[in-house]
């Protein structure tokens, strides 16, 4: 129901106003003298009403109420002529407006929580990645990781047996026998060849040589020649199938360059779970921004419309009471019915359609999830043992996407560890002047 046209209610005012002057004529009462009117006082009252802000209108009604008591107390209200029965029908119909927004108002307080939990509902938390579907449309997989490193630890091979042979030949321990030195083939090259013998100084002239002392002599020297003999036999043995020199840098550069096509491959591989981990902490991280952002306007809303209900009910009280007050007026014994009016308490019953349903305090609530999806980590010592257990040996210590999922700037999800292995690879060498040996890269 609408409130009364802006003409009804000046016609009802001009109507008003002549019973007044018929009254005071009627009186002997000059018409120009001015005579409250009650009633209009009263229904200017009602009509002030419905432009007031709801923080007003309970006591705007609590004004009208009382001042509705007071003129029955005066005795104005009295057998009320049919102009002043106007005033009190066009009164009711005011107040009916009333009860009708205060309705309105409540179903739209309803309806705007209802809303904003619908907005929260919509916050969807994102679902599993189908890690068998997932796997399956991988570009680069872990076996085409560990066929890499197994041809790559061939190719090392090739490069580790050149070094090998090329410092076992340059630097044999027969080779090193005193007798031999100083030689080609004992690092560090250099050493000091045996003292000659004491019967140097036993023969400085023929004439003092004795034929026991020159054949002492050629004892020894024989001697000395057949250890002689036997250590550069020895030598040569040491180093059979040596070749007179050795160039390992082509197997060098051809171990390189399929280590550094392995590291790609394994990069390409592992960039994939750097993706995933991205792309799975970007859906959660924009579903928590979607449902903390809802639920705090929900929040902000209950507690909105918590500070609002109060005042809506004591409305609806003055509305009743009003209501109560017009139709005593309309009995038999307006008195009497007025102060039943007065003696009526009004309670939590006589407005239980006006009571709100609060979502958050609802035991289906939505509630906020959280990620339970496992991300795997590239470069933890769990993901190397899960991919590469065929070639541990040959996986680097540190690449590109080692740091990728620990780099995210968000973690709403779990991960697998946050360990990082360090397979490291220890180099073997004989001394300071040896060949240096493969070590990984």
């Amino acid at each position: 129901m609408k409130f009364f046209s802006a003409v009804a209610r000046a016609s009802l005012v001009v109507a008003l106003a002549d019973a007044v002057t018929t009254k005071k004529m009627s009186s002997g009462v000059a018409a120009t003298e001015t005579a409250p009117n009650p009633w209009l006082a009263l229904l200017t009252s009602s009509w002030s009403l419905a432009g007031k802000p709801e923080s007003e209108k309970s006591a705007g009604l609590q004004s009208l109420a009382d001042s509705i008591v007071a003129m029955a107390k005066n005795g104005n209200l009295q057998n009320p002529d049919p102009t002043m029965q106007s005033a009190v029908d066009s009164i009711k119909e005011i107040v009916e407006d009333m009860k009708e927004s205060i309705n309105a108002s409540n179903d739209a307080a309803q309806a705007s929580m209802d809303e904003k939990y619908g907005t929260l509902k919509n916050c969807s938390a994102p679902g599993a990645t189908d890690m068998k579907a997932w796997t399956a449309s991988l570009n680069t997989t872990s076996n085409d990781v560990v066929t890499c490193r197994k041809e790559e630890t061939v190719v090392k091979e090739n490069w580790t047996n050149c070094t090998d042979e090329e410092n076992r030949c340059a630097n044999t321990t027969e080779c090193c026998n005193p007798l031999l030195q100083p030689n080609t083939y004992c690092l560090p090259v250099g050493g000091s060849s045996p003292q000659p013998s004491t019967l140097e100084g036993q023969c400085n002239g023929r004439s003092k040589c004795k034929l026991n002392d020159l054949n002492a002599m050629l004892t020894y020297f024989q001697g000395k020649l057949t250890e002689y003999q036997t250590a550069e036999t020895a030598c040569e043995t040491s180093r059979a199938g040596c070749n007179s020199s050795y160039d390992c840098t082509t197997t060098e550069n051809t171990y390189t360059t399929k280590r550094g096509d392995c590291n790609v491959v394994q990069v390409n591989f592992e960039q994939q779970y750097c993706d995933l981990a991205s792309g799975v902490e970007a859906k959660w991280d924009a579903y928590n921004t979607c449902y903390d952002n809802a639920y705090a306007a929900l929040v902000a809303e209950e507690t909105k419309q918590r500070e609002i209900l109060p005042g809506r009910h004591q409305e609806w009280r003055g509305v009743l009471r009003i209501e109560c007050l017009l139709g005593a007026l309309e009995a038999a014994d307006i008195t009497a019915e007025l102060e039943k009016c007065i003696d009526t308490t009004y309670g939590d019953a006589h407005w239980a359609h006006l009571d709100l349903t609060y979502p958050t305090e609802q035991a289906g609530f939505v509630q906020k999830q959280t990620c339970s999806e496992l991300l795997e980590t590239p470069g933890a010592s769990h993901f190397k043992s899960a991919h590469y257990a065929e070639v541990l040996s040959e996986i680097p210590e540190e690449l590109s996407t080692y740091h990728c999922v620990a780099a995210l700037a968000t973690e709403h999800c779990p991960r697998t560890t946050v360990g990082v292995a360090l397979l490291g690879h220890q180099s073997k060498v004989s001394s300071a002047h040896a060949h240096r040996r493969p070590q990984a890269m």
